[in-house]
């Protein structure tokens, strides 16, 4: 739904993000949508729980949930 330019600059396109009552609504969707890119481009077990990790945590508003606590013993 977001879009980033090379130059660091993003956006919803067609919204105007001027108004600070869905700046920081459309902010979280942009950065959900760049881990979510994080935990798909991970290379291995580790790399791709800890870009899981960084998604609950931004999503939940928090470290609420350890995943490697919530998975010992699971093998990746």
């Amino acid at each position: 739904m977001t879009y980033k330019t090379p130059d660091g600059a993003w956006g919803i396109e067609g919204v105007s993000l001027l108004s600070w009552r869905i700046y920081g609504a459309a902010k979280k969707l942009c950065d959900m949508e760049s881990l979510c890119e994080d935990v798909y481009r991970a290379k291995d077990a580790e790399l791709t729980l800890d870009a899981l990790q960084e998604l609950v945590d931004k999503g939940l508003g928090g470290r609420f949930i350890d995943l490697r606590r919530a998975l010992k013993g699971v093998e990746l």
